[in-house]
């Protein structure tokens, strides 16, 4: 599987709402309207994803595809931070 895949596959299992992406990078929906946290406490780890406070977008992530180490970090961090 490439990344992008593992990367989706990964976040769905979080409880995300991945759209399909022929790009590097995913549209994302996380769980119980958490966008704009989720970008909040990621950003303060040094961990850069886009929000767009949009109507339309505003409940969703933009998740660049990086390197299978960047993404594990990426799905370690999320983790944590939904179980708290």
């Amino acid at each position: 599987m490439d990344a992008r895949g593992q990367l989706a596959k990964d976040l769905a299992a979080l409880g995300f709402c991945v759209g399909r992406s022929h790009t590097n990078f995913l549209l994302a929906t996380p769980p119980n309207n958490k966008a704009k946290r989720l970008y909040q406490q990621l950003k303060e780890q040094q961990i850069m994803i886009r929000y767009f406070a949009e109507p339309k977008l505003d409940n969703k992530l933009r998740i660049t595809v990086g390197t299978s180490e960047q993404n594990a970090r990426l799905v370690n961090a999320i983790t944590q931070l939904l179980s708290e």
